[in-house]
């Protein structure tokens, strides 16, 4: 068993998520065009103009542009879910440890209830009733 202090590091992960982070900090300076449309250079296939090395899409937009500048929608939505679960856990915990009793009991039955839904359920349910304007 190793100790703490001899734990590898998952440096493959680490990476990608550096690059992901830089992207989104630099991605004005980082991409090669704007994500304007330009309809002269739609459609052109990866690898077919290496102004564009991942092709443009139907309304002319540089792809390598956009995936660099959707980083930072990426990294918004990861930060705001990871704080927004930090602080519910954060305080349901602290509410359970300070009363327990009955209130415990409850908070793990929604709790544990809430985990039994698969992700992609609650997804497509939340997607439907905002769309559906409830």
């Amino acid at each position: 068993m190793r100790r703490a202090g001899e734990a590898r590091l998952p440096w493959l992960p680490l990476i990608i998520m550096a690059v992901i982070f830089i992207c989104a900090a630099f991605a004005p300076l980082l991409a090669p065009h704007d994500t304007r449309i330009h309809l002269l250079n739609n459609r052109v296939a990866p690898a077919q103009d290496w102004s564009h090395p991942l092709g443009t899409d139907i309304m002319g937009r540089d792809m390598l542009s956009r995936l660099i500048f959707g980083a930072r929608t990426a990294v918004i939505i990861s930060l705001v879910a990871l704080f927004t679960g930090g602080v519910v856990g954060t305080v349901l915990g602290v509410i359970t440890g300070y009363r327990g009793g009955w209130l415990d009991a409850i908070i793990m039955r929604v709790t544990e209830a809430t985990l039994g839904f698969p992700t992609i359920l609650v997804a497509m349910i939340i997607v439907v009733l905002l769309g559906t304007g409830i």
